[in-house]
């Protein structure tokens, strides 16, 4: 499986909002981590939370290496409506069949804290 191309889906699908096909990226049981969220979510619980939000997002500036079934990604995150820009980490864990089992996300708190107020 090409994990540059399950990510370049992934990013995408997120950038249009298409949140029930982002969440099949994903194998069954996956975990997402976010720092400004406790502990693990499910995917569910983040295309709930994506969707609550309502921010439209769009990716620049990706830098990206992909190794044995995991990617580790920085990118900025340009949140719409809000005209905000969020420094963003991710290493993503991939199964033989190409789908994310594991995600760690990190974003730049301070940046998303001005954002949310």
């Amino acid at each position: 499986m090409d994990l540059n191309a399950a990510m370049d889906r992934m990013l995408r699908l997120a950038e249009e909002g298409k949140w029930d096909e982002w969440a099949q990226v994903f194998a069954p049981g996956a975990t997402v981590r976010q720092n400004f969220a406790p502990g693990e979510r499910s995917v569910d619980d983040v295309v709930a939370g994506s969707r609550e939000m309502g921010i439209s997002v769009r990716y620049e500036n990706v830098r990206r290496i992909v190794r044995d079934g995991l990617v580790v990604e920085a990118h900025d995150a340009r949140l719409g409506g809000r005209e905000a820009v969020v420094d963003v980490a991710l290493i993503v864990e991939f199964d033989g069949e190409g789908k994310a089992t594991d995600v760690s996300e990190y974003l730049d708190s301070a940046a998303l804290a001005s954002l949310m107020a």
